[in-house]
């Protein structure tokens, strides 16, 4: 259903961004970059603005998790979820990031053209779908701009012990990257902490001005002289 969607649009023109996390008040209060904004709508203005503003109605978009915030009371949880999915231009793809807790169907009737849950491999203009331990194990690894990506959620070598949490979907992303021979993760999850691992690249908002980036821009950006790595 969606493998000649995908296989066109992962590429070097492909916008990604990550963790936006709408209707966050907790990581506004303790998010230095976000707090700047003054007040949590000034912030959630300002990324719904900034991603149209980029991102036209044909352009595709991978989000790499947490589009919103799950919140405790599940409707209030999907209104924010249908809320700015509408509102935001573009053919989405979404990795579930933990706090993209909603059913699958409800992504799909928001607006989204795919929710990636498990492993996606892209190789030859082809893809296969792997087996994982849990639904937040959803990544994408394809080669861009002579490196082999592995796109995910959560930072494969992410070691602050402030967030030891998700160990078994860290560790099987963590094994996929070197089974697959990959030479970069561009993850999210971690707002604005450092991953002090010269193997990852954070694509959260925080990282990129609240908006979206082509991620031939984000490479040539965090490599200044990138070698074709892949024969």
């Amino acid at each position: 259903m969606y493998s000649k969607f995908l296989v066109e649009n992962i590429n070097r023109d492909m916008f990604i961004t990550s963790d936006p996390q709408y209707g966050s008040r907790g990581v506004f209060d303790h998010v230095t970059e976000r707090r700047v904004f003054g007040h949590i709508n000034n912030l959630q203005r300002t990324m719904v603005d900034n991603w149209n503003l980029a991102i036209g109605e044909d352009d595709f978009v991978l989000c790499l998790g947490d589009f919103t915030q799950n919140l405790k009371q599940k409707s209030k949880s999907r209104t924010l979820v249908e809320k700015y999915s509408r509102l935001l231009n573009g053919k989405k793809v979404l990795i579930r990031g933990n706090h993209d807790a909603e059913d699958t169907s409800w992504y799909y009737d928001c607006g989204w053209n795919c929710l990636v849950e498990f492993p996606l491999i892209i190789q030859n203009q082809t893809m296969c779908w792997l087996s994982a331990p849990t639904r937040f194990c959803g990544c994408i690894i394809c080669d861009i701009e002579g490196y082999r990506v592995l796109f995910s959620h959560f930072a494969i070598y992410e070691d602050d012990l402030a967030d030891c949490r998700y160990p078994v979907e860290k560790a099987y992303l963590r094994d996929l990257f070197e089974r697959y021979h990959c030479d970069l993760n561009i993850h999210g999850h971690t707002h604005n902490r450092p991953v002090n691992h010269s193997d990852c690249l954070s694509a959260c908002v925080e990282k990129t001005f609240f908006a979206p980036v082509k991620v031939g821009q984000f490479l040539s950006q965090h490599l200044k002289y990138p070698e074709q790595r892949i024969a």
